[in-house]
């Protein structure tokens, strides 16, 4: 990150409606808190793999409720 821009603010929209003030800013611009959120997977691979682990987790949850 360069020096001249390490000290600006966020600036992201907080709940309360106020800038933020965090200057721990990553490369994206913005900081960890207001990042931006992930979009998910894109490829049917990764569509794939995400629905193979939602499964997973479903089954394991109707097994413990069973115990």
């Amino acid at each position: 990150m360069p020096e001249e821009i390490r000290h600006i603010p966020c600036g992201a929209k907080t709940r309360a409606g106020t800038p933020c003030k965090r200057t721990d800013i990553s490369t994206n611009g913005r900081c960890k808190y207001h990042g931006g959120h992930s979009t998910g997977a894109l490829t049917s691979e990764g569509k794939a793999r995400q629905l193979e682990g939602y499964r997973r987790w479903q089954r394991e949850k109707a097994e413990n409720l069973q115990k």
